[in-house]
């Protein structure tokens, strides 16, 4: 039988039997093969003049090289057969299992699953859209993994599909939320320069990557630019601008930003609330902080244990001590855990009120109340607390107790669940 009639026949074979994990070599064959190794690192050809025309830092830096060898007829068989890869043919991924990978893609939460998932769907051989190609930019946009999101768009453009508005506002949401601001920035600049309107959503992506890039002011100024141009302004843009206020103290136009929600008929978030709070710190406005835990639950929500710290740090900046010891002590009221940092805000608070009043009845009954150990009293190098019946303090510079994890700001919080 000769060579050509045995790959039609293995075609036929393998086509109907659905084989695509497997390379069947020939018993007879003159022609050398490769083991199977994967899929062929080999892209789809690109284009020069769509790369030509993309900004610096979004060229792809991936190594390109050609297709692999073989001659198109036997290609062509081994496609038949199911996309077997050898050195005749490539790897193929059929409508099913692409759709199957793309499912995974929008689920997993393990970014190495992502990456894989990623390289097999653009090494697969076929054709991925623009659709495709945005589905994708958001799961690195879920990850905050902004690199390979930048190498995933260049890529995308040397491969001729065009991305729209959709797809501009993904991979500067993966930019914006690692904090990315310059090339949030470009990314945003070359889709109106390219026609594409951006709207809410790629200015809330803007807003974003400033914030977090230590921008607040510029961040302000986009929402003021979306304010001019009459623009829905969404319950996470306000909140953007709300934790722009917070990073830089500006607590009367964070509580502005609360306001103009109301009137809108917008419910604030959780977060927006914080920050609020949060804005409030730097110029000592302990008052307003305490009042929005009221307005919180008028609203419907529940404090969190955020919610406080930025209320006890606002009354610490204003040396409010008493004020510092309520709010601790409403906190585990309202069955909420108190981590280090409360201890921490609680032990300087009594500290500074018995300089003021002294170990008088009032203190040492809080201190039994709270379940907080005297020797805070005392001891000025290490913080000593208690928590439920155990003592934990320092030794030596360790913690006796595993210790609590480190919050983060609340500011950082939000946007990941845009």
């Amino acid at each position: 039988m000769s060579m050509r009639r045995q790959l039609t026949a293995l075609a036929l074979c393998c086509s109907a039997c659905a084989v695509q994990a497997f390379v069947v070599v020939p018993v007879i064959s003159n022609h050398p093969r490769s083991a199977p190794t994967g899929f062929s690192s080999s892209p789809p050809p690109t284009s020069s003049a769509s790369s030509a025309s993309l900004p610096l830092f979004l060229q792809s830096s991936r190594p390109r090289g050609g297709s692999s060898g073989g001659s198109g007829s036997d290609s062509q068989l081994f496609m038949l057969a199911g996309g077997l890869r050898t050195q005749i043919g490539g790897k193929g991924t059929s409508s099913a299992d692409k759709a199957s990978l793309f499912q995974t893609l929008r689920t997993t939460r393990s970014e190495d699953e992502m990456l894989a998932i990623i390289t097999q769907l653009e090494e697969s051989g076929q054709d991925l859209n623009v659709k495709d190609y945005t589905s994708i930019l958001a799961a690195l946009k879920r990850f905050k993994n902004w690199k390979q999101a930048l190498e995933v768009f260049g890529r995308m453009r040397e491969r001729g599909v065009e991305p729209n508005a959709i797809t501009y506002n993904a991979v500067m949401g993966a930019c914006g939320v690692a904090g990315r601001w310059k090339e949030t920035l470009e990314l945003f600049q070359t889709m109106t320069r390219r026609g594409l309107r951006p709207d809410s959503v790629s200015f809330g992506s803007l807003m974003i990557g400033l914030v977090r890039g230590g921008q607040w002011e510029q961040a302000l100024d986009v929402l003021g630019e979306m304010k001019e141009k009459r623009m829905e302004i969404t319950e996470g843009v306000y909140t953007t601008g709300i934790t722009a206020c917070e990073k830089g103290g500006q607590w009367v136009l964070a509580l502005e930003l609360l306001r103009e929600m109301h009137l809108k008929g917008i419910a604030p978030s959780l977060f927006a609330y914080n920050a609020a709070i949060f804005a409030c710190r730097r110029d000592k406005q302990w008052v307003q902080a305490t009042a929005l835990l009221g307005e919180m639950r008028q609203d419907g929500l529940i404090p969190d244990r955020n919610s406080y710290h930025g209320a006890m740090a606002a009354c610490e900046e204003a040396e409010m001590w008493e004020g510092v010891m309520d709010l601790y002590e409403e906190l585990r009221a309202m069955s909420l855990e108190p981590s280090r940092q409360s201890y921490e805000y609680v032990t300087r608070a009594c500290r500074e009120y018995l300089t003021t009043h002294g170990e008088d009845e009032r203190l040492k009954n809080y201190l039994r109340l709270n379940k907080i150990s005297p020797n805070v009293l005392t001891d000025e190098s290490d913080v000593i607390f208690l928590a439920g019946p155990k003592i934990l303090e320092f030794e030596g510079g360790v913690e006796s107790l595993e210790s609590e994890p480190e919050e983060q700001p609340t500011w950082m919080s939000f946007a990941d669940d845009e």
